[in-house]
Formats: structure tokens, sequence, C-alpha cells
């Protein structure tokens, strides 16, 4: 296992690699999601040219971050899941199963649960709001 670079491009770049390869993503898929080419992703990244505004921004809504995560990683940071909206993707993949699914009390299960982990997660983001995180503390998180 290679080190985390300490800051710059690098660092965005080893943080991003690590949250495409959580999610299943291609550079492709993420461009998909909202986020930047995989050209813009390749020469700016790659190439070690610091990111435009836009193209973090872009990052950090299709992975998932907290705004101002992709600036804490390329000054030595971690960026920080969106607790929201990982149950939010979480929740919408509830939904296309409970579209398949066949048995009414399933269903019912499933919607109760969605509401509780989305009243989990928003309840979280306010205790989190404004926290900063070790690169840890966010692997831990998002491992699960």
């Amino acid at each position: 296992m290679s080190a985390i670079p300490t800051d710059g491009p690098e660092r965005l770049l080893f943080f991003l690699t690590q949250r495409l390869a959580q999610l299943r993503w291609s550079r492709e898929e993420l461009a998909a999601q909202g986020g930047p080419s995989p050209s813009t992703v390749y020469k700016t990244l790659a190439g070690g040219r610091r990111p435009t505004e836009r193209t973090l921004a872009r990052l950090e809504l299709a992975l998932g971050w907290q705004a101002g995560s992709a600036h804490r990683a390329l000054e030595g940071g971690a960026p920080s899941i969106s607790i929201t909206q990982e149950v939010a993707t979480i929740a919408a993949r509830i939904d296309r199963e409970l579209a398949r699914g066949e048995s009414l009390g399933v269903t019912r299960t499933a919607k109760e649960l969605r509401e509780f982990l989305l009243g989990v997660a928003q309840g979280l983001e306010r205790f989190y709001a404004g926290a900063e995180h070790t690169g840890a503390e966010v692997f831990d998180v998002s491992a699960g």
C-alpha cells in the first residue's frame, strides 16, 4: 500500500480513487452522476494541476462529500462524507427494490426503515456539522 500524499492534487486524487472504489464507479460513471469528465479528472488531478472551483464543486456533489471537502483534501485534510447524501442513496436503492417487491409487509417495513434512516442521517448531519475529520475516520465511516 502506498503512502497517502500529504497535500495537493495528488492527495485529492487519492481520496477520489478511494471513493470511486467504494461506490464501484468508473470515472465515466462519476461524470454521469454530475462529476467532471474523465479527461478533466485525468488532465487536472493526474497532471498535478490544481482543479478549478467548478471541478471541485462537481466532485463534491457527485461523490456525496460535504461542501469544502475537496479543499480540505488539497490542503492536507480529508473529505467528509455527507451522511444525508449517503443515506439518501441507500434510500433510493430501497425504493428501487420496493418497486420489484411482492410482499406488503416487506414494503411497509422497508418504508419505515427508510424514514428512520433519513431521520438519523439528518440528526447526525446536524451533530457533526463543521467537524474536522481525519483520513482514518473517513474510511471508518465510509467502509460500512
